[in-house]
């Protein structure tokens, strides 16, 4: 039977809608939590950092942060993942339509790409997160080097990531966007 493409209706689907997630997190001291995130990546045009900078804090309230950082204002956070770009972060329900009302605000200033369907995003925290994250991404996770509003684009294992801290006490809490292309490979 032939089905016609333009009556099948595309469903979003979670990439961790096949995956045990409670058997890893269950006794092992290590909570990971699935979360629907906005995702907008926001690269200023050549000369126009300045003014990207300007039309941001104006619209969102936000101070962009310079390097591996992450700034907030509310709902939206605004991580640093490269020289004049971000990746700016919402709740899925209240970052709706982030991207298209960035693109119209930022336009001549910034390229805005939606990532939203090209990340999954988790939210770790627990005890046993330190350990956990020692044996495959290369960075210091005490407070003193990965402090309150730290961030950083790097690799879990051999999948690059982008993760951000989510408290601000000693008790480390991260979210983490990993491609869902290679998520599977990742878990």
């Amino acid at each position: 039977e032939r089905v016609c493409m333009a009556e099948t209706k595309l469903q979003r689907r979670s990439a961790f809608d096949d995956l045990p997630m409670d058997t890893l997190s269950r006794g092992a001291g290590l909570r990971m939590t699935p979360r629907e995130l906005a995702l907008v990546n926001v690269i200023a045009r050549k000369g126009q950092a300045g003014a990207l900078r300007l039309r941001i804090k104006e619209r969102l309230g936000i101070d962009l942060p310079n390097g591996p950082s992450c700034a907030r204002n509310g709902d939206v956070a605004a991580i640093g993942t490269a020289p004049g770009a971000w990746l700016l972060v919402a709740e899925a329900a209240k970052g709706e339509g982030l991207a298209d009302e960035l693109t119209s605000h930022l336009d001549g200033v910034a390229a805005v790409i939606d990532q939203s369907g090209a990340y999954q995003a988790l939210r770790l925290s627990g005890p046993a997160l330190r350990d956990t994250l020692a044996k495959g991404v290369a960075l210091d996770f005490h407070p003193r080097a990965f402090g309150p509003s730290a961030a950083a684009v790097t690799l879990a294992g051999h999948v690059n990531v982008v993760l951000w801290r989510v408290d601000s006490g000693d008790d480390l809490a991260l979210d983490m966007a990993i491609p869902r292309s290679v998520f599977g490979d990742f878990w």
